[in-house]
């Protein structure tokens, strides 16, 4: 049968065959195989099974294998552990396949697998358990390693990998790049996963920090207006704000992203509203801050404290007693001006706080102005206090010299020495209180008095004549005129002091204001309550207390000598004397220390004005007593119709030769109305043009109200640029000026003229804090702001300024405010001028001013000429800085002061009228005017430009490049105004001293007011100034630097020049003047340094004058009795 057939023995050429025929065709499972004529493999398989069972049975432990065991589990199990049971795998394998006669090398790989599975299973084992391994594993990983078991670990694990990969037939590392990627796509998505969970925590934690953020800003913000609300109780607008505030930090506990975004628009539409309120309120603040100053207070402690510290006679215990009282008034005056310069350095720094103001610091400043206003208050009535106190001290003078005087003629006599002993006591023990009770102590001395005339009585005839002489004298002159003295100054110590509720230019109301707004205290004039005072008049006229003090001055001074009939009135009389009387008496009545014995304290000249005129009372005074005829004292100006008499020596122009501010003609309510009517006129304009923006504030100035717009997002700035002439047609105007944008602003400014211009006068300026203040080297008054700052330049850091504008802008008033600026801060001594006027209007009053170096030159052909003298002292600055060392003029001033060399004074170079010296010396006034301009700053030369032709003929690029601060008022064109400023705007001002003011450091012009002098008030100063007379020695020196060639002068020859027809006019002057100098002459006599010079050699020659005696003026030899005989009649 087929079935029983043997089935053929595997041979090698058979399995060689069955490797190449295919397995599953039909025929080759139908057909019979043919027998093999290989090998027979199944002895081999039989021989591999064998073997493979011996070694099994030899690596098991359990079977009793005897030594050949023993040492083949020594040679394998020991040192590769369980490892070794793979050993006998391959044998049992390869022989069941030849025994079933398969082919062996089939299923290989699959073992092979298996194999390396479990090799990477034995790998991962040992790096946990070493001894697993054998001393194979104890060897790989060492004990206490922790990288090797991880090593080994990975090693395993891909081992095993491998493994699995050769059982299932799959490419070599597929299951490493299956597990790799597998292990990267779970490792991204978490980190995935994680960096948005992050990035949402993230959004989460900043959204809640933009809502706290926005929380902590609102409720600053609604802070802010909780304190400005308690500030301004009445503002309808800080409350509606609050509610909103309010409402919006609920809105916020739960917000969203839209809250968030509404609530950052509105707190930037609040915070801007905000600033605005908060800066118009400090703009009003800060008026009343310096409202608080107290103008000349210092002066006035300056003078009390000279007064206490007049040195005063000796005498006995009462005399030191109250010497004693004047050192504490003296304490009392300096710890009042000490704490006045605390309040007015808080003062300024609060000023200066709110230049940027906030809430807090508004609130704060607004605090601290009400306590300063309280402590100006407490220290007005402090003053007041101290002046009742002074006026007291001076009647009490007058009664301690009659009690010293009784003492040491009558000091045998009880009485006198009683009286000197209880009146120093009482000073001892009750102090001040003691100033006040002058008729105790008037009966007191009357007492001593009858005791003297008693004494005297009792000891005979001759000596009764002449006691009875002496009690006369000491009764009816020194009791008498102590007792009206003393009744007019004296104050009950028991009187309340009424405070003073207001204290802007001055403090207290009982505070007096000169007309320059001096700080004048009363002497208060109530009489006397004491009970004991009943000896005493009941009330005594202020006209009869001078005369009574006077006589009693008089008599205290020793002398009864040429006493008018009318001084033998009573002193206590209360009849009209007259106001001739009274000035007469007031005009004699000096002390020993000089001061007036009618209250000198109030008499004492706060006002700058007023120190000629005392002082020359004063030596009127002296002079009365010296035996001499009194002169009536020199009045300082003669602005009544009186003519000038007599020189007087350098000093600054007193404040009242200007004039003072006018008073506002228009009330703030019109004024209000005014500009909310505008307000309403520029929004309605925007609205007719498509312009969504609005006015969100506006500042008023003296000349122009500047209206600040906030535009729309996303406008547009050129739109509204292009709106100037469409406003001012809208509201009336002549132009509209728009500044888009302000600097350091959000918005845009429109500049509207106002329909009433306030006029600022040049005194306003000058008595300015700022002005008055500044630190300026040389300061000059440039005009108010927009925001009603008064603008102060510096000469010396432009350091040269350009004027430009039309007829009638106002461009010759600013020479003369720039002048006015220097002449009011500077003496001769310290700075001159140099004045080119070639339109000889101008600057022609100030011939004659001692700050000029030469006459003001009206010669456009001189011009040239003096430009390029000075362009010659110039260069003679820098070589005498050059020897000593110094870079600038400070420098060398300093050195110089040391060295024995001349002081050099600053020197400002003024020309009126450019266009006038271009066209008649082009070339040399600008290479002239180069020259200064580049070099002359460090020498403390500064050039002042001014011309009407803002043409480039005249304004050459040289000129403008090396001229940098420029001052442009009205012109005609924009052509003309980018001439002077490079940019528009100058053709949009409306005149009369509107201005727009740049120099280098400023983002743009800024637009000034500037301040209006009158002919009348140059006119005034220029005279006062001319009657100022010093040793001029720069002139004398360097005078002939500036002076050009003049052909006009003398060309005599020899020492005195006949021809000369100013000769006999410069004799008459010496000899009037009493001295003689070649600068008093050039000024006087309006003529050149050399010409003045040749005078006054010729004067030498003639006698008139003695010889040079270096910087002092030279003698007059002659009298004017005598100069028929040098000139002839």
């Amino acid at each position: 049968m087929r079935g029983l057939q043997p089935r053929p023995r595997a041979t090698l050429s058979g399995v060689a065959k069955a490797k190449t025929k295919p397995r599953n065709t039909a025929r080759a499972r139908g057909q019979t195989r043919s027998p093999s004529r290989g090998l027979d493999l199944e002895p081999f398989g039989l021989l591999l099974l064998a073997l493979g069972l011996a070694v099994a049975v030899l690596l098991a432990p359990p079977l009793p294998t005897g030594t050949l065991g023993q040492a083949v589990q020594d040679a394998t199990v020991a040192r590769a552990g369980w490892l070794a049971f793979l050993i006998p795998v391959l044998p049992l394998y390869a022989g069941a396949s030849l025994l079933l006669r398969r082919n062996p090398f089939r299923g290989l790989p699959t073992v092979l697998g298996l194999m390396l599975i479990t090799t990477g299973v034995w790998m991962v084992h040992t790096a946990f358990q070493p001894p697993a391994g054998g001393t194979l594993g104890v060897a790989v990983v060492p004990q206490g390693s922790a990288a090797m078991p991880a090593l080994i670990t990975i090693l395993g694990v891909l081992t095993a990998g491998l493994g699995v990969e050769v059982v299932f037939r799959l490419p070599p590392g597929r299951i490493l790049r299956t597990v790799l990627l597998a292990v990267y796509t779970a490792s991204a998505t978490a980190f995935s996963a994680a960096r948005s969970a992050r990035r949402t925590l993230k959004d989460r934690a900043a959204f809640g920090a933009d809502v706290a953020a926005a929380r902590r800003q609102v409720a600053a913000l609604k802070k802010d207006l909780t304190a400005l609300a308690g500030l301004y109780p009445g503002s309808q607008e800080l409350g509606r704000w609050q509610d909103a505030a309010q409402t919006r930090l609920k809105s916020l506990r739960n917000a969203s992203e839209e809250d968030l975004s509404e609530t950052a628009r509105d707190l930037k539409q609040w915070q801007d509203a905000l600033a605005d309120f908060v800066a118009a309120r400090a703009t009003e603040l800060v008026g009343h801050v310096r409202a608080e100053e107290v103008r000349d207070f210092h002066t006035w402690c300056d003078a009390r404290k000279a007064d206490l510290d007049a040195p005063q006679p000796p005498g006995g215990h009462a005399r030191a007693a109250l010497e004693r009282v004047r050192q504490a008034l003296r304490l009392d005056v300096a710890s009042l001006e000490g704490e006045y310069r605390t309040l007015t350095r808080e003062r300024d720094q609060a000023e200066a706080a709110l230049k940027q103001p906030t809430a807090t610091t508004l609130v704060d400043a607004s605090h601290r102005h009400a306590a300063r206003r309280e402590a100006y208050d407490e220290i007005a009535r402090r003053a007041e206090a101290i002046e009742r106190d002074l006026a007291a001290l001076d009647a009490w003078m007058t009664l301690q010299d009659e009690v010293d005087a009784l003492s040491r003629a009558h000091g045998d006599v009880p009485a006198a020495a009683q009286l000197d002993e209880a009146l120093g006591e009482a000073f001892d023990t009750d102090g001040r209180q003691v100033l006040h009770q002058s008729g105790v102590w008037q009966g007191r001395l009357r007492d001593a008095l009858d005791a003297v005339r008693r004494r005297r009585v009792a000891a005979g005839a001759t000596g009764e004549a002449g006691a009875a002489a002496s009690s006369a004298e000491l009764e009816a002159g020194e009791t008498g005129a102590f007792d009206a003295a003393s009744a007019a100054a004296s104050v009950p110590s028991g009187e309340a002091t009424q405070g003073a509720s207001g204290h802007g230019d001055v403090i207290g109301a009982g505070f007096g204001e000169d007309p320059v707004g001096g700080f004048t205290p009363p002497v208060e004039g109530t009489p006397s309550s004491d009970a004991s005072s009943s000896d005493a008049p009941s009330s005594v006229s202020p006209s009869s207390a001078a005369p009574a003090q006077q006589a009693a001055h008089d008599h205290a001074a020793g002398g009864d000598a040429q006493r008018d009939p009318a001084d033998d009135t009573p002193p206590w009389d209360t009849g009209d004397t007259g106001e001739a009387g009274s000035a007469a008496h007031q005009t004699s009545g000096h002390d020993a220390a000089g001061h007036d014995a009618t209250g000198h304290h109030a008499a004492q000249g706060l006002n700058v004005s007023e120190g000629t005129s005392d002082t020359a009372a004063h030596n009127a005074a002296a002079h009365a007593a010296a035996g001499g005829p009194v002169e009536p004292p020199v009045t300082p100006t003669s602005t009544q119709g009186g003519g000038e008499v007599g020189g007087i020596p350098i000093q600054l122009p007193p404040i009242d030769l200007l004039d003072p501010a006018p008073s506002e003609a228009v009330p703030p309510e019109a004024r209000q109305q005014e500009v909310e009517k505008r307000v309403a006129r520029i929004d309605q304009t925007l609205a007719d043009f498509n312009l969504a923006g609005r006015v969100v504030s506006s500042v008023r100035g003296p000349t122009v109200t500047r209206f600040e717009v906030e535009p729309a997002p996303g406008e547009k700035i050129s739109r509204y640029a292009n709106l100037s002439d469409d406003l001012a047609l809208a509201m009336a105007a002549s132009s509209v000026r728009i500044e888009a944008p302000i600097p350091g602003k959000s918005v845009i400014g429109l500049e509207v003229p106002n329909a009433d211009r306030d006029l600022i006068r040049f005194r306003s300026a000058v008595v300015s804090s700022d002005f008055q203040r500044t630190r300026a080297r040389l300061p000059l008054v440039l005009g108010t702001s927009i925001e009603g700052d008064m603008t102060v330049g510096d000469l010396a850091k432009m350091p040269h300024l350009l004027i430009a504008g039309s007829t009638g802008s106002g461009k010759s008033v600013a020479v003369n405010t720039l002048i006015s600026s220097l002449i009011y801060k500077f003496l001769p001594t310290d700075l001159r001028f140099l004045m080119i006027d070639p339109k000889m209007v101008e600057l022609t009053p100030y011939d004659g001013v001692p700050h000029l170096l030469r006459p003001v030159v009206t010669n456009a052909a001189d011009a040239a000429g003096v430009l390029l003298g000075a362009v010659a002292h110039m260069e003679r600055r820098y070589k005498m800085m050059s020897r000593i060392g110094a870079k600038n003029l400070d420098q060398y001033n300093e050195k110089a002061a040391n060295l024995d060399l001349p002081h050099l004074p600053f020197v400002a170079i003024v020309i009126d009228e450019l266009a006038d010296l271009m066209i008649t010396s082009p070339k040399e006034v600008e290479s002239a005017i180069m020259r200064l301009a580049q070099m002359a700053r460090a020498t403390g030369m500064h050039l002042i430009l001014a011309t009407q032709r803002p043409s480039v003929d005249i304004l050459t690029s040289l000129i403008k490049v090396n001229v940098p601060a420029r001052m442009a008022f009205a012109v005609s064109s924009g052509h003309d105004s980018r001439t002077i400023l490079d940019t528009m705007g100058a053709e949009r001002l409306v005149g009369n001293g509107d201005m727009l003011y740049y120099q280098p450091g400023m983002a743009k012009p800024a637009r000034l007011q500037g301040p209006f002098v009158s002919e009348t008030e140059i006119v005034q100063v220029a005279s006062y100034l001319r009657r100022q007379y010093f040793d001029d020695e720069f002139v004398e020196a360097f005078g002939s630097d500036f002076e050009p060639v003049n052909a006009d002068e003398s060309e005599a020859s020899g020492l005195i020049d006949w021809n000369d027809d100013k000769l006999r006019i410069a004799a008459e002057l010496v000899i009037n003047e009493g001295q003689a100098s070649v600068s008093r002459l050039q000024r006087r006599l309006q003529v050149g340094h050399a010409r003045a010079g040749k005078l006054m050699d010729s004067l030498e020659g003639l006698g008139v004058v003695g010889p040079h005696t270096g910087s002092k003026p030279r003698e007059v030899l002659v009298e004017f009795d005598e100069l028929p005989n040098l000139f002839g009649k």
